[in-house]
């Protein structure tokens, strides 16, 4: 794998790396497993940093926790396979858990993130579409110790495209607690086994509520729908897609609807 040229920068701490970011052309690198395959790719219109700035080293991102408010914190440095198998993950965001139990291969989890994946903005990946079904926010660091909070939804501008400003990053992930009697559920399909998927459908099922479905894979960024009891899914957003491609998105929200006992 030959890499293009870059500089290469491993800050200790979180204001010395925003400083960093805000340089023209600075990327930043956590797990590295989706952005230095797109850098070895050398597509056209791929990423063509001039400097990498190395989280690795940050202080206090490699943690799970609950905040007061119960919302689940994933910090920008927790693996993968880490979340995983979390207990905590398994208890208030089970959707999570079974998503990334399909995200490539185990070694890929082994050394890839959680905030990564998501940061990366990959229109079929498991994770930008678990967060934005999870009512999920980012909490975005930025040059000067700034702080503030941005839905996942306004966050995901598209394909590799996000709403940050020069010099800032994802420290964390904060996602919705599940609430009592709530079933999820994520399916996907994919050509090949560890292949990214085709379309990747996450279902939230809560007594009393219609259900909730976030499909990846059929447009530029995650699509949420709710299924009505009379007029079920609202399904137009599959419209212009190619006939497979469609039959696989309506196939796995069945599926996942039936999972959820719907």
């Amino acid at each position: 794998m030959t890499l293009p040229p870059f500089e290469y920068a491993r800050p200790h701490a979180l204001d010395e790396a925003a400083a960093l970011l805000a340089t023209d052309g600075a990327r930043a690198l956590a797990g590295g497993q989706s952005l230095v395959p797109a850098l070895a790719a050398r597509q056209p219109g791929g990423p063509r940093p001039r400097l990498l700035v190395d989280l690795a080293r940050l202080p206090g991102l490699d943690t799970i926790a609950l905040d007061p408010d119960g919302r689940l914190r994933i910090g920008a440095l927790v693996r993968q396979r880490a979340a995983e198998r979390s207990p905590l993950v398994a208890r208030h965001a089970p959707l999570l858990a079974q998503a990334l139990a399909q995200v490539g291969h185990p070694s890929t989890r082994n050394r890839g993130t959680v905030v990564g994946s998501l940061a990366h903005a990959e229109p079929a990946a498991e994770v930008p579409a678990v967060a934005v079904a999870l009512g999920g926010v980012a909490v975005i660091a930025g040059p000067a110790g700034a702080r503030r909070e941005l839905p996942v939804t306004d966050l995901l501008q598209g394909p590799q495209r996000l709403a940050l400003d020069p010099g800032e990053l994802i420290a964390e992930l904060l996602l919705d607690p599940l609430v009592p009697g709530e079933r999820q559920a994520w399916l996907e399909f994919a050509p090949r086994r560890f292949d990214l998927p085709l379309v990747g459908v996450a279902a939230r099922v809560v007594p009393g509520r219609e259900p909730r479905l976030t499909l990846a894979g059929v447009a530029p960024t995650p699509m949420s729908v709710t299924q009505h009891p009379a007029e079920g899914c609202d399904m137009t957003l599959l419209e212009g897609l190619d006939p497979h491609r469609t039959r696989i998105a309506r196939t796995l929200t069945r599926r996942a609807l039936e999972a959820c006992g719907r």
